[in-house]
């Protein structure tokens, strides 16, 4: 896709909301600079809503995002921003850094200087992981040749985070022969979430030269981005169904708004069959965030809430635990109710098992005419 929208004024550009996929292979935006403007350049920027997500739209293997660099935007004086192979290759750009080589969530952003050997030279922006994925954040990144100086800027949407780096000293070459801009790239894996009020400007005023600097100019330039209000949904009410120990297929409950939920949960009234042979364990339900579960809990989320009965009565809850770090990843983490009566004494029993987004808790709840109960599972 072209960026073709007219900016606020003549020397940028601008376009709607959209999605990148970390597999795309093509720049999702493309500008070039009109060869007659390109010489009377002086400043530019490009800035962006951007929320990442490691599902939508496309679902972002978690080991490419541990070992990868994910491009997000850049700008070229040659013909692409992507390679860095000599000076103005990246005359500005922006990654999202590897995990394993950072502690949380970070912005990479680059220039080069026309008096330097490297290609570029880079500085980083990091933001708190646990509520990173799935809320915007603006992300500017802006040169001067006036001021030789390269400055990038992340904004939360509240202003409660604003964080930004300057690259000083970094004089390009002069005169610009092309300018290029892209959002996402044809090399390698690009980032993956949702955009907004993207715009490539070239013109007086593109550049914020500090955080000062840049609070104005976001009021001037930018718009608010999407607001994603999570669906409403409730499943089947099923009021009464015999599951048998062998059943196949199993039923199965997909609710038409799957996207963006940040609260979910699971409840239901349950009772064994006294003729049901009793095995090491037994599935009573499950929600997934994995269309095709693979050897039931293999993936992160195969397991996102689940519950099941072992051969001693106990009802098992798992869900999973994803850490930014490298090997602190959990696919099944459970706690159990004891209720040892349930196989050799068959009564009805209440359960819930819901998680909230908002406090990183699950909370799984027993409810039976003789006992009641509830375990947590804090900061997942």
């Amino acid at each position: 896709m072209t960026c073709q929208n007219p900016g606020p004024a003549p020397g940028g550009n601008a376009t709607e909301a959209g999605d990148i996929g970390y597999s795309d292979d093509t720049p999702e935006v493309e500008v070039q600079v009109p060869d007659n403007i390109v010489p009377d350049v002086t400043e530019y920027a490009y800035g962006f809503w951007f929320r990442f997500q490691y599902r939508i739209p496309q679902r972002l293997d978690i080991q490419i995002a541990r070992n990868s660099y994910l491009a997000v935007a850049g700008v070229s004086e040659n013909d692409g921003w992507s390679q860095a192979s000599n000076p103005g290759d990246r005359a500005l750009a922006t990654y999202y850094v590897a995990h394993n080589e950072v502690q949380r969530p970070t912005y990479r952003f680059s220039t080069y200087a026309e008096n330097s050997d490297i290609p570029e030279s880079h500085k980083t922006i990091g933001l708190t992981w646990e509520t990173f994925e799935g809320t915007w954040y603006y992300i500017y990144c802006g040169y001067s040749y006036a001021r030789e100086t390269a400055s990038a800027y992340v904004r939360s949407d509240d202003a409660a985070t604003l964080k930004g780096v300057q690259l000083t000293n970094k004089k390009h070459r002069s005169p610009l022969k092309a300018l290029y801009f892209s959002f996402g790239s044809d090399t390698g894996y690009n980032v993956n979430g949702l955009y907004a009020d993207l715009q490539f400007l070239y013109r007086a005023g593109a550049y914020a030269s500090s955080n000062t600097d840049f609070g104005g100019w976001f009021l001037q330039h930018v718009n608010a981005h999407p607001v994603i209000v999570p669906p409403s949904f409730r499943g089947k009410v099923i009021c009464l169904m015999t599951l048998n120990y062998n059943a196949n297929p199993i039923p199965v409950i997909e609710p038409a708004a799957k996207a963006q939920a940040v609260d979910y949960a699971v409840w239901g009234w349950a009772k064994w069959r006294a003729d049901c042979p009793i095995s090491p364990q037994h599935l009573l339900w499950r929600l997934t965030i994995n269309k095709d579960p693979v050897d039931d809990a293999r993936y992160l989320g195969d397991r996102t809430l689940g519950v099941w009965i072992d051969e001693d009565g106990n009802f098992v809850f798992a869900g999973y635990n994803f850490k930014f770090k490298d090997g602190g990843d959990q696919v099944s983490n459970s706690q159990s109710i004891a209720f040892k009566d349930f196989l050799t004494e068959p009564q009805w029993a209440f359960l819930y098992f819901g998680y909230q987004r908002s406090t990183r808790t699950g909370t799984a709840y027993l409810r039976t005419a003789s006992i009641e109960n509830h375990v947590t599972f804090p900061d997942v």
